[in-house]
């Protein structure tokens, strides 16, 4: 796993039962709507952390989930998701990721970038 500070992080949250998925869930839909973004992008934002919490759930059986809200040099606000865990890790990188970012552009619209990073 990533050395993580989470002091540098808004939201920090422990994924270990099923339950967590939930509570991701929500916690990613309050963030976003208090960050102002749009109805879309707050259902984009919250199904992309539940979908990361699911998939620590599954395959690591635990780990983290990190938000934080990120404001650009043109005063465009981002939410940064980071989830961390000790699983069997991502055969093809192409497809999926361990670490994803959600930005509102003037446009917008939400962007994915993705990567896998490796202890």
């Amino acid at each position: 796993m990533i050395d993580v500070n989470s002091h540098d992080y808004d939201i920090v949250l422990k994924i270990k039962d099923e339950n967590d998925i939930a509570v991701s869930r929500q916690m990613a839909k309050s963030f976003a709507q208090k960050n102002n973004f749009s109805l879309a992008d707050v259902t984009k934002i919250a199904m992309t952390v539940s979908e990361l919490a699911r998939n620590i759930y599954r395959y690591a059986k635990e780990g983290y989930i990190y938000m934080r809200k990120k404001q650009g040099a043109d005063k465009a606000v981002s939410i940064e998701i980071l989830a961390c865990d000790r699983g069997p890790g991502i055969e093809n990188v192409e497809l999926a990721a361990v670490r994803t970012t959600c930005c509102l552009r003037p446009t917008r619209s939400i962007w994915t970038n993705m990567t896998k990073v490796q202890a």
